[in-house]
């Protein structure tokens, strides 16, 4: 089973799929949001969000007011993962630098409480 998660703010809606049981206010949920929301503050993020590809592969996504967007599946195997790149945009050390705190925090989540789907806007 899975349990759907909604975490609202005044200008954030995050949208998580986890395992069951899993609460918005336990430790590793609060740990992702925060995470999430440091990575917002250093950049213009419209969106955030992991996707079932299906076939055990996940869509990792991140869009920016500017329109740039950073597209990357992660393959997790054997509590590792594989990555593969589909990025066309130009993007600074800086802002790709941030982005790996948040990619691992997902990874992690995806192992820890079995984060299937996230979906996180901003007004």
């Amino acid at each position: 089973m899975a349990a759907n998660l909604l975490i609202e703010g005044p200008t954030m809606r995050m949208e998580l799929t986890v395992a069951d049981g899993i609460m918005a206010y336990q430790p590793q949920v609060a740990s992702l949001v925060t995470t999430i929301r440091t990575f917002r503050a250093g950049l213009a993020l419209t969106r955030l969000r992991l996707i079932d590809q299906g076939g055990g592969v996940w869509l990792y996504r991140w869009d920016l007011a500017d329109g740039r967007v950073w597209r990357q599946n992660l393959h997790p195997v054997n509590q590792a993962f594989f990555q593969t790149f589909n990025v066309t945009n130009e993007f600074l050390e800086a802002e790709y630098s941030q982005h790996r705190v948040v990619r691992s925090a997902i990874q992690d989540a995806m192992l820890g409480i079995a984060l299937t789907r996230l979906d996180v806007t901003w007004t």
